[in-house]
């Protein structure tokens, strides 16, 4: 046997640093890119969230038009939130369709459906009622509310099924936080769209998220998503790596700070007349050309950033081209080694890189084997390096795919464990975890929809009773801004951050490595606990301590969306992710915010109001419904611990799979 000693290049080791591609194996090397997918859900997913969560552009308006009691506007803006109930329906859906029909149907009914809103809210009173001898265009509406809500489900819920089964571990946590963090910015995008092209009623904001349902949802899907059944018979493979996620979080970023920025310029307008104001304003067309220009332009790119497939067959040539040269050294060196005479003459031979070995006496080598057990061997000395784990490496019999194997195990390659078992919704919802995961879940979400939903008079009365010089009404923008970034930036940094934490080198939890995603809902419980402590403590003249609360508590919210995304799919399995993952979202999202959000919020309020005032002044307001809620955080986290502990030897096969 003749032996060189080589140094760790990024040829010889793949643990050397830049070697190989983020994923050096496709579980379908001959599937479906999955660059396509990403792309369709990227723009999806924001048109999705503009509509959803922007109820309060054009509130006053319809309140204005049909001459609307404030109780008859909550309705209109409760009604959608009571939907997520019936959203394991289209979770159901998803599965049986697939994502690309889901976001076709979807999308076309979210189109349809806000085109309807948009009519009925102009031209009700004149049109609908009368044709309809209907006393109150509200249950037209609210009707209107759950179509539009149950589509934005579907959509959804192809977003994230076409996402999970598209990514391998090292890059879902990335897409799905991505993926969140375009869905809490859609409200802010879309506003901002809608005053770029401000048109004589705020109603107008229904028919423009109607124009761009069908331009962001129903056209990439019928141009880019693979049919079912194509993807039944090729399947798909990830290709996207480190450079394509960078590419989105800058997107994101400067997505971000356009839309915080022009909100706080619109603000400090509102502020000041004075002509310095007004030269830092930028002319509408321009400010809406910046916006989708951060919003398409990166998504689009992602087509244009070299994909995995590609990186992988560019290292496989230079490792060709480098074991071209080792192959001829050695044959030199056998030619001047006598005693290798006979090997020279063998047919048999194969090589073998080998990197960096933690023995002394084993140094890096590139071992060329004559066929036979000989045990001679003639080293070479090249320079050597130190102390990485002895790991033969070579490639597999299709020559695409790099694998490696520890040389002190007996079996050539790992076993491939057991996959965690796919369940149906009845089946996930008859198991112990599932229902740990709900309830804290459902707390996180009433904790974080009381402040999105009471902003407004949770500024009044917590910020205003002795400062006559508060605007509230701004004061509450800026606030709901903050919770905003707060909320979308933990949405990023929770899926890219609890992906990497699966390779963490710790025994920590009790398994071979890794922190399981469940930690990173502990994590999120304390921040909510924190916020609504904060703010239950907070006076009227301490703005600081207020803003804080909000900020830790949209953390908090934002890190529990691609968390119940990425945890359902770990511990319940893929195939039916659609309904289980629409089913969770429905379920917390109604739950939390009715119970906590609006009944628990408004029957404390409610008891501190004196006299025959229709408003509450004052910390008591909301002191005891915060302090409450970050009890219920509390239990929530000890939950989460219950189900870190259940679950941690899934995570354990996950990663050995991986």
């Amino acid at each position: 046997m003749v032996v060189i000693k080589s140094p760790a290049s990024p040829y010889y080791s793949p643990y050397h640093a830049g070697a190989l591609p983020t994923n050096t194996t496709n579980k379908n090397s001959n599937g479906i890119s999955n660059i396509g997918i990403l792309v369709t859900a990227f723009l999806a997913i924001l048109a999705t969230g503009g509509p959803t969560y922007s109820f309060g552009v054009y509130a006053e308006t319809l309140k204005a038009t049909f001459s609307l009691t404030q109780s008859e506007l909550d309705t209109l803006g409760a009604a959608s939130f009571a939907a997520g109930l019936i959203s394991w329906i289209p979770g159901l859906l998803v599965d049986a369709w697939g994502p690309r029909q889901a976001l076709l149907w979807g999308g076309a009914m979210q189109s349809f459906g806000l085109a309807c809103y948009w009519m009925a809210a102009k031209w009700g009173n004149d049109v609908i009622l009368e044709a309809t001898g209907m006393t109150s265009i509200i249950p037209i509406l609210c009707g209107l509310s759950i179509l539009i809500f149950t589509s934005n489900n579907m959509v959804i819920g192809g977003v994230f099924k076409s996402i999970v089964t598209s990514c391998e571990l090292g890059t879902k946590g990335n897409a799905v936080g991505a993926a969140k963090a375009y869905l809490g910015l859609g409200a802010g995008v879309f506003s901002s769209l809608f005053h770029a092209i401000k048109t004589s009623s705020d109603l107008d904001f229904l028919a423009m998220s109607s124009v761009c349902a069908i331009v962001a949802i129903v056209l990439p899907a019928a141009l880019a998503l693979p049919t079912q059944q194509l993807l039944d018979k090729k399947g798909t493979k990830d290709d996207s790596t480190n450079q394509h996620y960078h590419v989105i979080y800058v997107g994101l970023l400067a997505l971000s700070m356009v839309v915080v920025g022009s909100s706080a310029l619109t603000l400090f307008s509102h502020q000041s007349n004075s002509s310095t104001t007004k030269g830092f304003q930028i002319p509408d067309w321009l400010h809406g050309v910046v916006i989708l220009s951060f919003w398409i332009g990166p998504v689009l790119g992602l087509f244009l950033v070299p994909t995995s497939t590609a990186l992988q067959e560019s290292h496989r040539k230079q490792f060709q081209r480098s074991q071209s040269s080792i192959r001829r050294r050695v044959r030199s060196a056998m030619e001047r080694d006598t005693s290798a005479g006979t090997l020279a003459q063998n047919k048999g031979e194969r090589m073998m890189l080998l990197p960096p070995s933690n023995n002394n006496s084993q140094a890096n080598k590139m071992v060329y084997h004559d066929g036979d057990n000989d045990d001679g061997e003639t080293n070479i000395g090249l320079p050597t390096t130190s102390d990485d784990k002895q790991v033969s490496w070579r490639p597999d019999n299709d020559d695409k795919q790099m694998s490696w194997r520890d040389d002190d195990d007996d079996d050539e390659f790992l076993e491939t464990p057991q996959p965690i078992p796919d369940r149906t919704l009845p089946e996930m919802l008859q198991t112990l975890p599932a229902w740990l995961f709900l309830g804290a879940s459902t707390m996180l979400v009433g904790a974080g929809t009381m402040l999105t939903i009471n902003m407004g008079q949770l500024v009044q009365s917590s910020l205003s009773a002795e400062d006559d010089q508060t605007n509230p009404q701004q004061t509450a923008a800026a606030c709901l801004a903050m919770f905003s970034v707060s909320q979308a930036l933990a949405r990023v940094t929770a899926g890219a951050v609890s992906e990497a934490a699966l390779q963490w080198k710790t025994t920590l939890f009790g398994i071979r490595r890794g922190v399981p995603r469940p930690a990173f809902l502990v994590l999120s419980c304390a921040f909510a606990v924190a916020g609504h402590a904060i703010m239950a403590m907070t006076t009227s003249s301490n703005l600081l301590l207020f803003v804080l609360g909000i900020v830790l508590t949209g953390i908090s919210f934002g890190m529990l969306w691609p968390l119940m995304v990425l945890v359902v799919g770990d511990l319940f399995g893929t195939v039916n992710h659609g309904a289980n993952y629409m089913f969770a979202d429905g379920f917390t999202c109604a739950v939390g915010t009715l119970s906590i959000a609006k009944f628990l919020t408004q029957f404390v309020y409610e008891q501190h109001i004196e006299g025959d005032e229709t408003t509450c002044f004052g910390e008591e307001c909301f002191r005891i419904t915060h302090a409450i809620i970050s009890g219920l955080c509390l239990i929530s986290m000890f939950a989460c611990v219950a189900l870190l502990y259940m679950t941690r030897s899934s995570y354990g096969t996950l990663l050995d799979e991986r």
